[in-house]
């Protein structure tokens, strides 16, 4: 594809409204976003997917994720994407503080008054260091992102460890470069005690090789100057990150930096549905085009941004022209050392403008990292944890001797189990009996 067209949401906060009053309001902004969604994909094209930098719900609960589940479906009809091409990270919304006991407490209070130099060894005391086995505190550090972590596994996005909390997905331009979407986890340590330079990151998240033909955008929901290694995090994230995507200050902007001999994109999303009033910040979203030039062998990142915003007079979305000096979007070039000529590109495949089903033929092609996508989705959509488990142990790919409910990380294992063991086909078909009739889909295996 010669474009890359993604949607970019932050801070919806699903569940704000049930609290503050202004349901009313918030449910008819996000329809809103939904029409203009349609605008935009009318204007630009279908997108390839939907970027999310954090707070998709309010307090962390599971209730407010099923909400916006429902929401995020729709969006991805409406701009022509599937309904697993969303990549979301976690924000300080998404933590749910019921969830976070006295010895939690004690673990970010550890965090807070470490030095920056510290923050590596307090991490590898709280996850231990047996890669095969979570220790009972890296169990219970993570307990307050169970609902979030849940929510999340149906888009892929869930972290590759705890040990590394990132999720990566990338897509293919049509010359075969790569843009690799890396998204951080700014919530390791976050409570009602967030202040600026006093979150972590922890090296595990922000040393990530540099490849051949490889350029990446970087999701973070805080900015970098909330954490306390920010110091030794920015000259890798700077260098090795064409394009930075934030959240979490409800205050959308966007700026070029050069500095330290490199070029990046930094992009503050604003807010979505913030709470409160318009007048405190304002609702908005973006729409982002990612396009490869090169000139005399050198390769650059064209980065189109159309900034929408939500027009009090007209009770719509539109164009926000005070971004961009009085024009419909803004258009920036970062350089891309890492790209380099590719003599014979591999296929792409199409962008998809009928998502929802699938033919025999469509089947035949899939390649199978997408027909297990597919399963993933509807399995983590549809399926509460008794169903999962019931239909993980009719399979018999669970581990043995199992006595009791398991965290996801034994599901998600269970299915890699089930694919190597070519059971997937059998998955599908159980998973079906409890997808809605409507959205069933053929079995691809």
């Amino acid at each position: 594809m010669s474009k890359i067209r993604m949607v970019h949401l932050s801070d919806i906060h699903f569940g704000q409204e049930d609290k503050d009053g202004t349901f009313h309001h918030q449910e008819d902004v996000r329809d809103a976003v939904t029409r203009d969604c349609e605008v935009m994909r009318n204007k630009l094209g279908p997108a390839n997917g939907i970027l999310v930098t954090g707070d998709i719900a309010y307090a962390g609960k599971k209730t407010e994720y099923d909400r916006a589940g429902i929401w995020l479906d729709k969006i991805c009809d409406i701009v022509g994407c599937e309904r697993r091409a969303v990549h979301i990270i976690p924000g300080n919304h998404d933590v749910d503080r019921s969830r976070i006991d006295y010895g939690v407490e004690r673990m970010h209070k550890d965090f807070r008054e470490c030095s920056a130099g510290d923050v590596d060894k307090i991490l590898t005391k709280v996850l231990g260091t047996d890669p095969k086995e979570l220790s009972t505190s890296a169990v219970a550090f993570f307990e307050k992102l169970a609902a979030y972590r849940e929510f999340s596994n149906r888009y892929e996005s869930d972290f590759q460890s705890e040990r590394r909390p990132v999720c990566i997905k990338e897509i293919k331009f049509a010359t075969g470069h790569i843009l690799r979407f890396f998204g951080m986890t700014s919530v390791q340590v976050c409570d009602a005690n967030d202040a600026k330079g006093t979150m972590v990151l922890g090296s595990s998240q922000y040393i990530f090789k540099q490849e051949s033909n490889v350029e990446y955008v970087v999701m973070c929901h805080h900015p970098l100057h909330w954490f306390k290694d920010e110091g030794n995090a920015l000259p890798r994230i700077r260098t090795r990150g064409r394009v930075i995507l934030a959240g979490h200050e409800h205050q959308p902007r966007f700026r070029k930096i050069m500095e330290a001999g490199t070029e990046y994109l930094m992009l503050d999303a604003g807010a979505t549905t913030p709470p409160g009033s318009e007048q405190r910040s304002p609702f908005c979203y973006n729409w982002l085009e990612f396009e490869l030039t090169e000139a005399n062998g050198s390769f650059s990142l064209s980065v189109s941004v159309f900034p929408r915003k939500w027009i009090h007079e007209k009770a719509e979305f539109d164009e926000d022209r005070e971004r961009t000096d009085g024009a419909g979007f803004e258009q920036f070039t970062v350089s891309c050392r890492n790209y380099a000529k590719i003599e014979e590109p591999p296929p792409v495949e199409a962008v998809s403008a009928t998502p929802v089903g699938v033919n025999e033929e469509e089947i035949a092609t899939m390649p199978d990292e997408e027909r297990f996508a597919k399963l993933l989705y509807f399995f983590w959509r549809y399926l509460d944890w008794r169903q999962r488990y019931a239909v993980l142990a009719k399979v018999d790919v669970l581990p043995k001797g199992l006595e009791r409910p398991m965290p996801q990380l034994v599901e998600r294992g269970a299915l890699s189990t089930a694919r190597d063991r070519n059971k997937l086909a059998d998955i599908w078909n159980e998973v079906m009996t409890h997808v809605p009739e409507a959205e069933r889909q053929q079995n691809p295996f």
